[in-house]
């Protein structure tokens, strides 16, 4: 299973927050050769099991599915589409952009702004916010609103694009680079054998609230569980708090994550000369490890994150080592396990 081409698979999947149920099958039948099981929850996450030989516990491996985007707020009468996001998004980056409208059948657009050559004094001061600006499909009025409707969504258009130094900048990356990670998990574990039940969860709706990890966990109520998601990679404007890309693993450590799972993994990834760097997080991480902790009596969690520039972009940019050392680390963890209670005594 090659990284570069499944994330790059992952990634041109269209399914923003709330309409998961756009690329949901598709995620399942990526899981399905690979599980004994898989089902959609009634949210849309997709939820796959492998069986274990034994009665070793459950682990849950868990990332996220959908993706920041757009919605349709208003079509005004010259068949202009204005907007409101879904998930952050910064209005800077919009101008320009080409995207996709998802009504009765996709519509290409781009999205426009009034030219810097009329812009006021002030205006040029100020970066455009959203309501300023709109998308235009090349259609009137009328034609439009036979293809879309207010509430449509909008997804950025993006082809993957290998970089130098086996790095790849694509859309959507936040979070399906982490989907493709337990894909690989699953790929690298088809041939062996687990004492427990090992899940892998594809959840909906991170990005605006972190709400299917934490149906998804409080369903399953495995022993431990392990988020993958994203972290900020390096760049010139940003050294504090980023990472550089090729890192490897990135573990997180903080009170969303459980210090005896951290102390066992490490250990693991020590022996096994897997690349690693530490995240300190005092509090909140921002990411589904935060709702599956909390889920039915408690579930210690574990956070890996791969190193991600120009996060919430068309252009997300990581290497791919960096999820080849994250999938690999997390094998090596979960071979390591012989029944889950031991590994948190």
């Amino acid at each position: 299973m090659d990284m570069t081409e499944l994330t790059g698979q992952l990634c041109m999947m269209r399914g923003v927050s709330g309409h998961e149920h756009r690329i949901s099958k598709d995620i399942a039948a990526l899981f399905a050769p690979l599980c004994d099981t898989v089902e959609i929850d009634p949210l849309g996450s997709v939820i796959a099991c492998r069986k274990g030989t034994g009665d070793g516990g459950t682990v849950m491996m868990e990332a996220h599915m959908d993706e920041i985007g757009l919605m349709v707020k208003e079509i005004d009468e010259n068949g202009f589409l204005y907007l409101t996001n879904i998930g952050g998004i910064d209005a800077r980056i919009l101008p320009a952009n080409e995207v996709v409208v998802h009504g009765k059948t996709d519509l290409p657009g781009v999205v426009g702004a009034k030219p810097p050559h009329i812009l006021g004094a002030e205006e040029r001061k100020a970066a455009l916010p959203l309501d300023k600006l709109y998308v235009d499909v090349g259609l009137s009025a009328d034609k439009v609103r036979e293809q879309i409707s207010v509430g449509d969504s909008i997804t950025f258009e993006s082809t993957p694009l290998c970089l130098a130094g086996g790095r790849l900048s694509v859309k959507s990356q936040d979070d399906r680079s982490s989907v493709g990670v337990l894909l690989s998990v699953l790929e690298q574990l088809k041939h062996v054998s687990l004492p427990f039940d090992l899940y892998a969860v594809a959840a909906v709706q991170e990005e605006v609230g972190l709400r299917g990890s934490g149906c998804a966990a409080y369903r399953i109520q495995p022993d431990f569980a392990i988020a993958i998601d994203v972290c900020h990679g390096d760049t010139p404007d940003a050294s504090e708090n980023t990472f550089p890309l090729g890192s490897g693993a990135v573990v997180t450590k903080g009170p969303n994550i459980h210090p005896v799972l951290v102390q066992a993994l490490t250990k693991v990834l020590d022996e096994h000369h897997i690349p690693y760097l530490i995240d300190i997080d005092g509090g909140d991480t921002g990411t589904d490890a935060w709702a599956i902790q909390i889920a039915g009596n408690g579930i210690p969690t574990l956070l890996f994150s791969l190193p991600l520039r120009y996060m919430h972009t068309p252009i997300e940019t990581l290497q791919i080592s960096d999820l080849n050392a994250t999938a690999q680390g997390i094998c090596r963890f979960l071979q390591s396990i012989e029944r889950v209670g031991d590994v948190l005594c």
